[in-house]
């Protein structure tokens, strides 16, 4: 009997790398072993930031995402999350995650506007994934995403810190927390959550007032991966004051269009009585307390409400509560309008 001849085996052709501007990470952000999720956050960390080499010594950083592959990816941090389990291993990923937002330094992008616009795109899939998945979450897990937020709200505003408080980033965020659809701030999608926003309402002065004196005056401080590179700061740059009329502008707006009537209550009391009928607003930064033009910043918010107030569109009912709190605050005597 002859011996059949044995085929050769084919050679297997090494995996070609998957030429989308993403790393395929999903399955690994979701993964059961922390061991594999953890080292999925430093390959995602290499690949947002301009590192020439991830943790196996290839590949290039500086990526960016479109918005579907940022969706795709957003999923997958979102679990990533969800399956962290202990306390300190929940806020040792809270501020990894978040600092991947001050990482971020895409090729092609070669001023710090460029680079907070683009690090705002990663935090509006930040936001779309929460709002998106918030009903999921059950009550043993809600403490740890309440986490998140403040640690991205916090990330997002030393962000914006960087930038000098360029109104144009500014600008950009607001519209990520407004946007009509899946926005947090969002007072037309009926979807999102009345905790999310009652939530930033409680912690966004606090986390306001954590923020150093200014962008510059101590750049390596805290001396952690949130800062970026030499490179990336502008330590000469002078340091605008911080305009807090603009910033507080998406919680104005919903302040004035709300149609829940909780809502309204709870942000006036947690974010305006604060600032305006103490004197919390003084501690947000101990200089430039006094904004453009030599106004307080408190007079600023006062403006910021009387001007959202008269446009057209506010609720009726919402006026007269935001006018009648704007007169208990001092609002009108001195001159202003009165008449909305």
């Amino acid at each position: 009997m002859g011996k059949t001849s044995k085929k050769p085996r084919a050679a297997v052709a090494p995996v070609a790398p998957e030429t989308s501007s993403t790393p395929p990470l999903g399955k690994f952000l979701a993964s059961t072993e922390k061991s594999v999720r953890d080292k999925a956050i430093k390959k995602l960390a290499a690949f947002l930031s301009r590192s020439s080499e991830g943790e196996d010594g290839e590949g290039e950083g500086g990526g960016r995402l479109d918005p579907k592959e940022m969706q795709k990816l957003w999923k997958g941090l979102f679990y990533c999350f969800w399956m962290s389990d202990k306390p300190l291993v929940q806020q040792a990923l809270a501020s990894e995650l978040s600092s991947l937002v001050l990482l971020i330094d895409p090729k092609g992008c070669d001023t710090i506007q460029e680079r907070t616009l683009v690090a705002l795109e990663f935090v509006g899939g930040f936001w779309e994934a929460t709002v998106r998945e918030w009903s999921g979450i059950d009550r043993l897990r809600l403490d740890k995403y309440y986490m998140l937020v403040r640690r991205f709200t916090n990330a997002t505003f030393r962000l914006l810190q960087r930038s000098n408080w360029d109104p144009v980033c500014i600008d950009a965020y607001n519209a990520v927390l407004s946007k009509a659809e899946g926005g947090p701030l969002s007072w037309q999608d009926h979807r999102v959550p009345t905790a999310i926003p009652y939530h930033l309402s409680d912690l966004y002065l606090t986390e306001l007032a954590t923020l150093p004196p200014s962008a510059s005056a101590n750049p390596s401080s805290p001396p952690t991966s949130t800062t970026l590179s030499s490179s990336s700061s502008t330590p000469d740059a002078p340091t605008a004051p911080l305009p807090l009329a603009h910033i507080l502008s998406p919680f104005t707006t919903l302040l004035l269009h709300t149609p829940t009537a909780t809502l309204l209550t709870r942000l006036l009391a947690s974010l305006y009585t604060p600032l305006l009928r103490t004197d919390e607003w003084e501690s947000l930064t101990e200089v430039d307390v006094e904004a453009e033009g030599g106004k307080s910043k408190k007079g600023e918010v006062m403006k910021g409400l009387f001007e959202e107030a008269g446009k057209e569109g506010s609720r009726d009912a919402n006026r007269r509560k935001v006018f009648g709190f704007w007169k208990e605050c001092g609002g009108g005597v001195e001159g202003e309008e009165e008449d909305l």
